[in-house]
């Protein structure tokens, strides 16, 4: 795993089980960070994610355009969806 160090304020007891699975070697095949709106769960999740990637690597992961990361969200689900409409001429 990479270095992941950043400390994100507010989350020290969510980063501190994130180490420790790690570290144990038990880490889960999908994590979900949820919560309020704008506390930083999605700078989480990519430093989390871009720490078992080299540096080369990480920017991709933070662009979310990684072949290795998938980023699901009810908003970017709306906005495809919306885009969609937009292409799509009813008959």
């Amino acid at each position: 795993m990479g270095n992941f160090v950043r400390m994100l304020i507010g989350h020290s007891r969510q980063l501190a089980y994130l180490k420790k699975a790690a570290a144990n070697g038990m880490l889960g095949h999908a994590y979900l960070f949820e919560g309020p709106k704008r506390v930083g769960k999605m700078t989480a999740a990519l430093e989390w994610a871009s720490s078992f990637f080299p540096t080369s690597e990480r920017g991709f992961v933070a662009a979310l355009s990684h072949p290795d990361v998938i980023v699901l969200s009810r908003e970017r689900h709306l906005a495809e969806e919306a885009e969609e409409q937009e292409n799509t001429i009813s008959i």
